[in-house]
């Protein structure tokens, strides 16, 4: 793969334009689109007519109504949890854009909703008092932080606090947030406190998450499945591969930074050596003189 046809070496364009073409749109906005137009359609059309089509729980689960497995992430209650839960998914989603595909985050995000889903409403059918119905963005979103979690832990994510004030993590502590508080309130429901919508669900995701840094073949099939659709969706359409030539003396692009990038691309910059750093470190520079180079010239 060349390096001018990566992803981030492609000229973005300005928001509006992104905005204008959907098929440059992120996973994670897509994700954003569809849970608003369905909280839109859900909340003030058919809950106005009695009809309640987006929730997930054991009572509706088995009836037959599977199809509510994949309608739950995108529901949302009251508009106050509509808005925080796509915030922070957008947050999370902006820091793994850095080092990861779409792929991997649509993955994600599916695979913990999925099976956080199914975790919740399976226990609660077991243990009555963990009996509440599931909705909402929040076991995907906990998917994708048990990932970063243990992939990034040091890295910095910034969250608005009450909306407005800017607050800096380390994945770290938010993954040990969202392991805390959502243990304490299934811990409370069972002690008889009011029923949380996913708490158990949640926690299940976000051990998911934590386990596909190492075991990515825990992503359900389908998803997989469905990865590899978006990949080659999203990316363009390119002629079988040749056999590579040898760089030419001087030639900015070998063979060894193509590979340290593709590595970036699937594993992400912390898992360099001291080596491939050095070796993408002296490429960068010796780019940056072509540039500058290039801007004389013309």
């Amino acid at each position: 793969m060349s390096i001018y046809s990566r992803d981030y070496m492609r000229d973005p364009g300005s928001p509006l334009d992104r905005l204008r073409q959907p098929s440059r749109w992120s996973p994670i906005g897509w994700i954003i689109a569809i849970s608003v137009a369905w909280f839109v359609v859900d909340y003030f059309f058919l809950r106005s007519q009695g009809l309640h089509l987006g929730f997930l729980s054991w009572e509706t689960l088995k009836t037959g109504q599977v199809w509510r497995l994949f309608s739950h992430p995108f529901t949302h209650e009251v508009p106050f949890t509509a808005l925080f839960s796509l915030l922070v998914l957008f947050f999370v989603g902006r820091l793994f854009g850095a080092f990861a595909d779409s792929g991997l985050i649509l993955r994600l995000f599916l695979t913990g909703a999925l099976l956080g889903g199914l975790v919740q409403v399976l226990v609660s059918a077991v243990v009555p008092p963990l009996s509440a119905p599931i909705m909402g963005a929040g076991t995907g979103v906990a998917a994708m932080i048990g990932y970063l979690g243990r992939k990034v832990p040091f890295e910095q994510i910034r969250l608005l606090l009450f909306f407005v004030i800017p607050v800096t993590f380390k994945v770290r502590t938010l993954f040990l947030i969202v392991l805390c508080l959502n243990a304490v309130l299934a811990i409370w429901q069972l002690a008889g406190g009011p029923p949380s919508r996913g708490a158990l669900g949640s926690l299940a995701a976000l051990g998911i998450g934590f386990l596909m840094v190492k075991h990515p073949s825990l992503g359900l099939p389908a998803v997989r499945i469905l990865r590899d659709e978006g990949s080659r969706l999203s990316s363009p359409k390119r002629k079988p591969a040749k056999k590579q030539k040898k760089p030419k003396p001087g030639s900015f692009v070998s063979q060894d930074i193509d590979s340290i990038l593709d590595k970036i691309n699937e594993e992400g910059f912390q898992s360099l050596t001291d080596e491939e750093r050095a070796v993408l470190e002296k490429g960068s520079q010796k780019l940056s003189k072509r540039l500058d180079k290039g801007e004389r010239n013309s």
